[in-house]
């Protein structure tokens, strides 16, 4: 098979290697499109594999590009394997492929479509998340015939981390394997639409979505700290020291204790500092949970709190408006910076 290399990511750069070392196919080019920002592979990694098996290379945001309907033509592929690449594909461009386009996208398809997948399968306590390679349908967003699934089952533990190194791990034999049925004639596609499964959409996640509400569950803490350990931007909340300093304080590893508790207190109170551990407890609206490691400010020397917390009547989860008010009062800031901070 004539294979073309199509997207970004760790994980597609590693399938390459994989099946430029099996040599069972024929790896015709490689195309990819920058890097997002916390990749540990970039563009300027893919241009030296290229080089390094002398194969035609292109970056770019778009395959309705000149430079890009050009080379496709050249390349004559049969099928394009795809990691991540950055927007849906048209009708023309799917023409270059005998085949079609291989995707691997990891969610539960025809579940959990869309962007942020395995963060909100954390987010939604679900018992597993799914490594789904499907064939790309023209114009739409992870549609097409599913070819392969792999699970890995969630603990109360599991974090963002531990799924990204699992995918990481599974994807290159996955691919290849599939592209082997595809060439000897045994690959078995199922539509989508005869899995018994209600289709959804996952919309993207920004960096604010990671503040702590402390009077949500303790469970649901948890969650959010697991799906937004790095590369993510990390779960974070708000408080004041003992010298009365306001901190940003990142969350990174945290411990269900409990998800009922008697305790009675406001949520985000600090209940418990374990000087042996280091870890502090927190109590939430529904439970309380253990922080084992964070930081001030996402890239602040990351601590065990409980070995630097003493004191029981701190809070966590600072008012943003009454900090304002504050400041206003203080004069710090002026009330139209107070408007435009708060909006």
């Amino acid at each position: 098979m004539r294979v073309v290399i199509l997207g970004r990511h760790q994980t597609l750069y590693d399938t390459a290697c994989r099946l430029l070392d099996a040599g069972r196919h024929e790896v015709v080019g490689i195309i990819t499109a920058r890097a997002a920002g916390d990749y540990t592979r970039t563009e300027a990694d893919f241009e030296a594999l290229a080089h390094q098996h002398h194969l035609p290379f292109l970056c770019t945001q778009t395959l309705a590009s000149q430079a890009a309907q050009v080379l496709l033509q050249q390349l004559n592929a049969d099928v394009a394997v795809s990691v991540n690449w950055v927007s849906v594909i048209d009708q023309a461009t799917f023409g270059y492929f005998k085949h079609g386009i291989i995707n691997a996208h990891l969610g539960d398809l025809p579940r959990y479509r869309g962007n942020a997948v395995p963060n909100w399968a954390l987010l939604n306590h679900e018992e597993k998340v799914t490594l789904t390679l499907h064939w790309m349908d023209p114009g739409e967003l992870d549609s097409g015939d599913i070819l392969a699934k792999a699970d890995l089952p969630l603990t109360i533990d599991t974090t963002i981390a531990d799924i990204n190194q699992w995918a990481q791990a599974v994807l290159p034999a996955m691919m290849t394997q599939v592209v082997d049925q595809l060439a000897d004639g045994s690959l078995q596609p199922v539509p989508q639409s005869k899995l018994p499964l209600k289709p959804f959409r996952c919309h993207p996640r920004l960096p604010q979505d990671g503040r702590i509400d402390w009077s949500q569950s303790a469970r649901h803490i948890h969650a959010l700290v697991r799906s937004l350990v790095k590369p993510y931007p990390g779960a974070y909340t708000y408080y004041r020291d003992k010298h009365d300093t306001p901190h940003q304080l990142f969350v990174w590893q945290s411990r269900l204790v409990c998800e009922q508790t008697s305790d009675v207190g406001v949520p985000g109170h600090i209940v418990y500092n374990d000087k042996d551990s280091g870890e502090s407890h927190i109590l939430t609206g529904q439970g309380i949970i253990a922080l084992q490691a964070v930081s001030h400010g996402a890239d602040g020397e990351v601590f065990k709190p409980g070995h630097v917390w003493r004191s029981t009547r701190t809070r966590l989860g600072l008012d943003v408006q009454a900090e304002l008010f504050r400041l206003i009062e203080a004069q710090q800031l002026s009330p139209s910076q107070a408007r435009e901070l708060a909006r």
